[in-house]
């Protein structure tokens, strides 16, 4: 539920980025969910696959905290995706 979704332009194949949201992990409904902070990929080519990248950490950063509400755009000159508010 309310997860950030971003389509990139990449090569050989067109991506889907899916960030944050919240999870129902016990099985109790959205209100009993968390907030995630998995990142999901999904591969547009003829295999059309999923993956879960582990984002690259700079100095004391880490991976972003689970949010809902999120925006997300990509920096297509750096290859980079930024992941704003939630």
């Amino acid at each position: 539920w309310n997860m950030a979704v971003q389509l990139v332009e990449a090569i050989p194949s067109w991506r889907v980025f899916i960030f944050g949201g919240s999870a129902d992990r016990q099985g109790e409904g959205r209100s009993m969910g968390i907030f995630d902070r998995r990142i999901g990929v999904l591969d547009l080519g003829e295999d059309q696959k999923w993956d879960a990248p582990v984002p690259e950490e700079r100095g004391a950063r880490e991976k972003p905290l689970g949010r809902e509400h999120t925006a997300m755009c990509y920096d297509s000159e750096d290859s980079r995706l930024f992941i704003y508010g939630g």
